[in-house]
């Protein structure tokens, strides 16, 4: 499965709907070379031999009302699956706040 295969995408959607993944917005990024971290979007591991990027994502319930971070592993590929169905989930929550605003009689 590879982020470009529709299976993948699908996947990434259903982890995203499902908040196993979080929206792809305002979280601390880091690029490098693999380290061997399980991918987060497709269960695969990340070689040397290829890109990796992290993704820290804040996370409520920390010590002292701290917010702690989760780090989140990705191939390149998958980075930009993930990115762009976050974005079409974004774009459809937005229409349909929308629609639901021009059908209420506002």
């Amino acid at each position: 499965m590879t982020a470009k295969d529709p299976d993948c995408r699908a996947a990434i959607r259903a982890r995203l709907q499902s908040r196993q993944l979080p929206l792809a917005h305002g979280h601390r990024l880091f690029r490098g070379q693999g380290d061997g971290a399980l991918c987060a979007c497709c269960d695969r591991f990340i070689t040397t031999s290829e890109i990796q990027f992290d993704v820290e994502c804040p996370e409520a319930g920390g010590p002292d009302g701290e917010r702690e971070r989760t780090r989140l592993s990705m191939h390149l590929q998958c980075f930009s699956a993930w990115v762009a169905e976050s974005r079409l989930l974004a774009d459809e929550a937005m229409a349909g706040k929308a629609t639901q605003a021009s059908g209420s009689g506002l």
